[in-house]
């Protein structure tokens, strides 16, 4: 029986494995994110982004993803924070 609940769990634990092997992996960082962001997981891709930032200061990904999270959550302080690091 196909149960989408099933797949999508799935999914997600495969998102998730990809990013605990290479924390500092943009794209898995992104997918896993991109995922969660289906679902209406904010504060997830929240974290997604606060960790990929702390292992790669430099990379502008985990600052957008923040940034993104925070504005979804309506926290503009910390959105505008985010994704002006994001875009500079």
């Amino acid at each position: 029986e196909f149960r989408a609940e099933d797949h999508a769990l799935r999914a997600e634990n495969y998102f998730r494995d990809a990013v605990r092997a290479d924390p500092s992996d943009v794209g898995a960082a992104i997918d896993l994110a991109s995922f969660l962001s289906d679902f209406n997981r904010w504060s997830e891709v929240a974290a997604v982004g606060r960790e990929l930032s702390l292992r790669r200061p430099d990379e502008p990904w985990g600052w957008l993803l923040t940034g993104l999270a925070a504005q979804r959550r309506t926290d503009v302080t910390q959105a505008a924070f985010a994704l002006e690091r994001g875009v500079s």
